[in-house]
């Protein structure tokens, strides 16, 4: 019987979507939670390997791990590692401030990476684009506030605003994570 990949969050957004997009392609998944500090890298990817291979070295399991960020198009890699910081220290108000004036264009960008045994992580990305409104929704998701800002490409609402399987659809993770399944299922060891 096959291993069951373990998804390493407490994010229970993160597992739902997570586990409902590999489900749809029979990869199994179980969520562990488990305390991995929030590494100071320079880049979402190399944040996300340290992650898989922390929590590995601590689990011995097939696992994996995302992390994700917001990139404003006016500032280079901003804020991309420190997206919840930036949120928490200056909530909409302060991003909505710091956007006057300057192109609204933004991306997430998800990086999954997958460990098993000792081997090297294998990440994946997926990206997905639209712009920062004016105002917040009044909706709002605590895990993902930035959804209240986000307008996806092609849309006139706040990512927030959409049904979950519309924002499921073509999100950023979910490129990410097609773009892992379709290496994990041709691996020949599966």
């Amino acid at each position: 019987m096959k291993e069951k990949i373990l998804i390493i969050t407490s994010n229970k957004s993160k597992i739902k979507e997570i586990s409902t997009i590999l489900g749809e392609y029979g990869v199994e998944t179980l969520a562990e939670s488990i305390d991995i500090p929030e590494f100071r890298k320079d880049t979402l990817e190399d944040v996300s390997k340290q992650k898989a291979i922390t929590a590995f070295s601590l689990l011995q399991k097939p696992l994996l791990v995302d992390d994700t960020g917001i990139f404003f198009e006016a500032f280079d890699e901003f804020p991309g590692v420190v997206t919840r910081f930036i949120f928490e220290k200056i909530g909409y108000e302060g991003i909505l401030r710091l956007l006057e004036g300057k192109s609204r264009n933004a991306f997430y960008k998800s990086c999954i990476t997958y460990i098993e045994k000792s081997n090297e992580p294998v990440i994946f990305t997926g990206e997905f684009h639209g712009t920062i409104s004016e105002k917040p929704s009044l909706q709002e998701d605590p895990h993902f506030p930035y959804d209240s800002i986000f307008i996806p490409e092609g849309c006139s609402v706040p990512r927030i605003e959409q049904p979950l399987e519309k924002r499921i659809e073509g999100s950023h993770r979910r490129k990410a994570l097609i773009n892992f399944r379709d290496w994990y299922l041709s691996n020949s060891n599966r």
